[in-house]
């Protein structure tokens, strides 16, 4: 679900079809679903298709704070789970107690479903403010995500990576695509965190910027020399 950078999501008809081969030549699946609690449309997750082949790993910094250092893990079977149980002992000895107390009051008391209620309402409006001032741009999107992908315009004859540099000196939160490239060959495409502004005004304030300079190759033109 909302695969970081692209913000896609494998669609139905596509998982079942992965899922039938992987069940065909028992391959096993890593699951990474780290942004699963932000979409409201439920989508099965692999470990529902296919759970004796699936390892499922979801957790709560990306949806609800980077201090809450949590994770949770599905194994696909008891003896297998309490075989990873032992290697994570040797690794890390043990998560934190507190964060664990924490983690779980929030989910027992509620309180972890309103602040996602919450958190889904402040990522819809942040970005309607992106679907407005970046309308005209071909970027890729989730309303409930808090972050976009931005394939650079052509006529801006600069590399991601430059423009990345030039936009986070204006204070833009965005990484270029070339740091989730896994070989020689990176997109032209920016990730654009909406989640890092502190206040909607300075989002908007931020989106605005974006849009001007990304619409004048003026800004970028001494990177091109």
């Amino acid at each position: 679900m909302l695969q970081n950078p692209t913000t896609l999501t494998v669609p139905l008809q596509r998982r079942h079809s992965l899922a039938e081969i992987c069940r065909r030549y028992t391959i096993s699946v890593i699951e990474d679903d780290a942004y699963a609690a932000l979409t409201e449309v439920h989508i099965p997750a692999f470990a529902e298709l296919i759970p004796e082949l699936t390892w499922y790993i979801t957790g709560m910094s990306k949806c609800f704070g980077p201090g809450l250092r949590i994770a949770f893990l599905k194994g696909p079977d008891k003896q297998s789970t309490q075989l990873l149980s032992g290697v994570l002992r040797a690794l890390t000895v043990m998560s934190s107690p507190v964060t664990n107390a924490l983690a779980r009051q929030w989910i027992s008391d509620g309180t972890a479903d309103r602040m996602l209620a919450a958190i889904r309402q402040e990522a819809k409006v942040r970005q309607k403010m992106a679907s407005v001032y970046l309308a005209g741009l071909d970027f890729r999107a989730d309303m409930n995500g808090y972050h976009l992908w931005l394939p650079l315009p052509k006529m801006l004859n600069s590399n991601s990576s430059d423009v990345a540099a030039k936009l986070r000196e204006q204070g833009i939160s965005v990484v270029s695509g070339v740091a989730f490239c896994t070989d020689n060959n990176p997109p032209e495409a920016l990730r654009l965190c909406l989640g890092g502004a502190k206040t909607r005004q300075q989002c908007e304030d931020n989106l605005k910027t974006l849009a001007e300079m990304l619409s004048d190759p003026f800004h970028f033109s001494s990177m091109a020399i």
